[in-house]
C-alpha cells in the first residue's frame, strides 16, 4: 500500500470511528438535548451543568427552582403549592452567572415560564460578573443554547461518550430506592447527609475554622463586585421578562456563617448590597424577595445545619410555608429595618462553647 493510500484509509477510518461515537452519544444523548430518554431512567443526581440544559428543553414545567446547593433538597411537591408544574435546576455550587446562563437556556426553549423561586446567595454574587465555579470556559456552552450548527461538540465528544456509556448502567451502581431516581427528589442530598447534622459536629468544624483561619478579607466580596453581578446576572433577566414572577429568597445560613462575614470584614459590604438589592427590586411589579438571614429561630439552632450554611430539608419544606403565607417578605417599608436587626443580632452574637467529651 503506497503511503498516500494509506494516510486515505487513516482518514477513512478515523471519519467512520468518530461518526460511530456520534451516532452512538445521539442514541444514548445522556444530558437529553434532544428527547427524554425511552433506553434508561433518568437519574437526578449527575453532572447538573450538562443535564439542566436537556431538562429545560424536554421536560414539561411552568415553573423553575434555581440556585446553589441551598436549593437542591426543594421536594417538587411541596414546591407546587406555592408554584406551577415546577422543575429543579438546582447547580451545586453555582454562580450568579451560572444560575443567569441556565435560565437563559429555560426562557430559549420557548416555554412559558410562569414562576421562578431563585436562591439569592451571596456566595453566588462574589467575584467578578462572569465567575464560573470551576473557572473560566468550565461550562460547555454548546449546550446551552439551541444551535444545531454546534451539536457537533457535544456528539463526537469522548466526554460525551463515558457519559454514554455509564448512563446506562447507572441502575447497577445505585440501588432502586435511592431518592435521585424519582423526580420529586431531584439533586437532593438530605439522604446522604443525615448523620452530619447537629450543633457539636458544627461548633467543632467552627473551632477547627478558628484555629486554621488566617482571618484573611475575600477581595471578592466587594460591594461593587456584588453590585456588579446582582445586575449582570439577574436584574438583566428582571427587566427581560416581565411576564414572569421572579420570587429571591435570602437562604437562612446558620448565625456562623454570618460571624465569618464579620470577622472577615465582609459584613460591611453585604449589609450595603442587601439595601441596594431590596430598593432596586422594589422597581419592578414581577419580583419578590424574602429574607430568611432575619430567621433567628433557625439560624440559632445549629442542630438545623451539617456545617456553617446548608440546613435540613426540613428548612427547604419551611421556607416553602413562609413564602406562602407572606412571611419574611422584604419591601421598602421594612427593608432597612431588617438589615439593621440583622447586624445587631450578629454582633451580639456568641457562638456556643462545644460540650467537651
Amino acid at each position: 500500500m503506497s503511503s498516500k493510500k494509506f494516510i486515505y484509509s487513516i482518514y477513512i477510518l478515523t471519519f467512520i470511528f468518530i461518526a460511530c461515537v456520534a451516532v452512538f452519544n445521539f442514541i444514548i444523548d445522556p444530558f437529553q438535548q434532544y428527547r427524554q430518554p425511552t433506553l434508561y431512567k433518568t437519574f437526578y443526581g449527575g453532572n447538573q451543568r450538562a443535564l439542566n440544559t436537556g431538562l429545560s428543553k424536554h421536560h414539561d414545567y411552568q415553573s423553575i427552582i434555581i440556585g446553589s446547593s441551598m436549593t437542591e433538597n426543594f421536594l417538587i411537591s411541596k414546591s407546587n403549592e406555592i408554584m406551577p408544574k415546577p422543575i429543579k435546576l438546582s447547580i451545586s455550587g453555582a454562580t450568579s452567572h451560572e444560575i443567569f446562563l441556565m435560565l437563559n437556556t429555560a426562557f430559549g426553549t420557548g416555554k412559558k415560564i410562569d414562576i421562578i423561586l431563585i436562591g439569592f446567595d451571596m456566595y453566588s454574587l462574589s467575584g467578578k460578573v462572569d465567575r464560573l465555579s470551576y473557572g473560566d470556559n468550565s461550562l460547555p456552552m454548546y449546550l446551552y443554547d439551541n444551535d444545531i450548527l454546534n451539536d457537533f461538540f457535544y456528539l463526537a465528544n469522548f466526554d460525551t461518550l463515558k457519559e454514554s456509556i455509564q448512563t446506562p448502567l447507572l441502575n447497577q451502581r445505585y440501588n432502586t430506592d435511592e431518592p435521585r431516581w424519582k423526580y420529586e427528589n431531584m439533586y437532593q442530598w438530605q439522604h446522604l447527609s443525615e448523620d452530619s447534622f447537629g450543633k457539636e459536629n458544627v461548633l467543632e468544624m467552627y473551632d477547627d475554622y478558628n484555629k486554621k483561619s488566617k482571618k484573611i478579607i475575600p477581595l471578592e466580596y466587594t460591594f461593587d463586585n456584588l453590585k456588579n453581578s446582582f445586575e449582570h446576572n439577574f436584574i438583566s433577566l428582571v427587566e427581560k421578562h416581565p411576564e414572569t414572577k421572579f420570587i429571591f429568597f435570602y437562604p437562612p445560613y446558620s448565625m456562623l456563617a454570618f460571624k465569618q462575614w464579620e470577622e472577615h470584614k465582609t459584613l460591611h459590604n453585604i449589609l450595603k448590597f442587601k439595601s441596594y438589592a431590596f430598593k432596586r427590586f422594589s422597581a419592578f411589579k414581577n419580583v419578590r424577595l424574602y429574607d430568611f438571614h432575619n430567621a433567628f429561630e433557625i439560624t440559632k439552632d445549629l442542630d438545623n445545619y451539617k456545617d456553617f450554611s446548608h440546613y435540613h430539608q426540613n428548612i427547604n419544606s419551611w421556607i416553602i410555608d413562609q413564602i406562602k403565607e407572606n412571611n419574611y417578605l422584604i419591601t421598602i417599608a421594612n427593608g432597612d429595618k431588617k438589615i439593621e436587626e440583622l447586624q445587631k443580632e450578629i454582633i451580639s452574637y456568641k457562638p456556643p462553647i462545644p460540650e467537651e467529651n
